[in-house]
């Protein structure tokens, strides 16, 4: 679920794992340190990911990782990344925010067009 407090103007807003555990099941089961080797890139990661999961882990993600890009939009790059590794438990760290953007951001009929599936 995405974060729900409330941010005073002009304020930051802060992430928490606690706050998008599907993307991080995600994060720290499938970008782990051989998830070149085991899957060949990022989106076939992603791929295993909702192939493994269930219909409504896959609605969680996809509402989880909006509010995640959402809450990443508002904070400089490197405070994500860290995020991403630290919290989040990838040792994957995105290039930059629109790489991780295009991650996330992406449907499941998106990612198998993308790859050439049906």
């Amino acid at each position: 679920m995405a974060p729900r407090r409330t941010l005073a103007r002009g304020s930051r807003p802060t992430l928490s794992a606690a706050d998008y555990p599907t993307p991080g099941s995600f994060f720290a089961g499938y970008l782990h340190e051989d998830f070149v080797e085991d899957h060949g890139s990022l989106e076939e990661a992603l791929r295993a990911f909702r192939a493994d999961a269930d219909e409504e882990e896959q609605e969680r993600f996809t509402r989880e990782s909006a509010g995640l890009l959402e809450a990443a939009a508002r904070l400089p790059y490197d405070v994500v990344a860290g995020f991403i590794r630290r919290d989040l438990g990838a040792t994957w760290r995105p290039t930059d925010l629109a790489q991780l953007e295009r991650l996330l951001g992406r449907s499941p009929d998106q990612a198998k067009r993308a790859s050439g599936g049906s």
